[in-house]
């Protein structure tokens, strides 16, 4: 009895087998892959169903799926993961074959969303991207790091840019490029060729720029399609600021001290009372007396020629003084208002620096044969401001 219960359960365990073995061999694989639709990155942790069979699968990290022992025949796929719309599809499986299925998935989307900023090109990073995508050589310094920095104009901050050469003269700062001259080179502010304030230079000093106004300083050494072709040797781009959404007023004070002009003999007589701002208030002008007809001293008399000279400003000679500190004030206004459905907005620089120098010449007299007879010891005092 024992060993006919024991043939019958082992009839009934190959039966289970057999129809195992039969179900399974009418059975698949379906496989594939889940990327995003805008990236084409691969999409991790997506749920792969076949719900009819309730079937379940999941990405991995390379965006893969493996769905085992899928019936033959037309299954429905589904693909959700959150923060994506649902995909659909249908696969054809084959007994015994692994099937493949791609899928790319989007972002799930209610609405549009409208997102407006105003683009920043003030900071290190900004600029860095700027320049890698730039199709030629560009060097750039920005405002994030001219505010770290002692530089009160254009012309200090652009001596910081690897390649320029900024030269002091008695015109300004101008900028010289993979060391060709002030004439092979432009200088553009917002976007706009300016034409050098000096009539014997092609270029703009940069030094009429002031620091606080700077949004970013790039120079170009070569030629770009979309900018103007009036440079040999390159071109500076200076961006002033946008205007803020908020209100901001800043002032930032430097000095310094110059070796042979701080505080040593400095040369000077006695001016006007605005002297000290570079503006001259009438003291060195004509006197009235003298008209137009001076030009031909041959229309005055002997006596009217007297009382001309007599009416002018008898100032010959120098005094001394102590030389100043030298020092720059820098301050920069932004704001913005409303107006109805309109932004109106406004934003003022300036800069003012006092830059007097001292100097010490040597000249010497020589006689015919070139023998120095004798020699002189000039000093040189010069008061400037810009």
């Amino acid at each position: 009895m024992e060993l006919k219960k024991i043939s019958q359960a082992f009839f009934i365990a190959l039966l289970l087998v057999a129809f195992k073995s039969i179900a399974h061999a009418q059975t698949g694989t379906v496989t594939g892959r889940v990327i995003d639709a805008v990236t084409g990155e691969p999409i991790i942790g997506v749920n792969v169903i076949i719900r009819q069979h309730n079937i379940v699968g999941v990405t991995n990290i390379d965006g893969r799926f493996m769905l085992q022992n899928v019936p033959e025949g037309e299954q429905r796929v589904e693909f959700r993961m959150m923060g994506y719309s649902p995909s659909f599809t249908t696969v054809n499986v084959v007994a015994g074959r692994s099937n493949v299925v791609n899928v790319t998935m989007s972002y799930l989307t209610v609405h549009e969303t409208v997102v407006k900023a105003k683009k920043i090109s003030s900071t290190d990073a900004a600029l860095l991207s700027i320049r890698k995508k730039a199709p030629v050589a560009q060097d750039a310094i920005s405002a994030e790091q001219i505010s770290k920095s002692p530089d009160a104009d254009a012309g200090d901050a652009a001596k910081r840019v690897t390649g320029i050469t900024v030269v002091d003269g008695k015109h300004g700062k101008m900028v010289y490029i993979r060391g060709l001259g002030e004439r092979y080179a432009s200088v553009m502010f917002a976007g706009t060729i300016l034409s050098s304030p000096d009539p014997d230079k092609r270029v703009v000093p940069l030094d009429i720029f002031p620091a606080a106004l700077l949004d970013n300083l790039i120079i170009t050494k070569s030629y770009i399609p979309e900018m103007p072709g009036e440079y040999g040797g390159g071109q500076v781009q200076v961006n002033p600021k946008d205007y803020t959404e908020e209100y901001e007023f800043k002032v930032s004070v430097g000095s310094g001290y110059h070796t042979t002009t701080t505080r040593k003999d400095f040369l000077t007589y006695r001016g006007g009372k605005y002297d000290f701002f570079g503006y001259d208030d009438g003291t060195r002008a004509l006197p009235s007396g003298i008209g137009r007809e001076y030009l031909n001293y041959l229309n005055y008399t002997p006596a009217q020629t007297e009382a001309i000279g007599e009416s002018l400003t008898n100032e010959y000679t120098p005094d001394y003084e102590k030389g100043k500190f030298p020092f720059d004030v820098n301050f920069s206004y932004n704001d913005s208002w409303r107006v109805g459905a309109y932004n109106i907005g406004m934003v003022v620089s300036g800069l003012f620096r006092e830059k007097s120098t001292t100097r010490e010449i040597r000249t010497m007299r020589v006689s015919d044969d070139f023998q120095i007879l004798k020699l002189y010891d000039v000093l040189k005092s010069t008061y400037a401001t810009s």
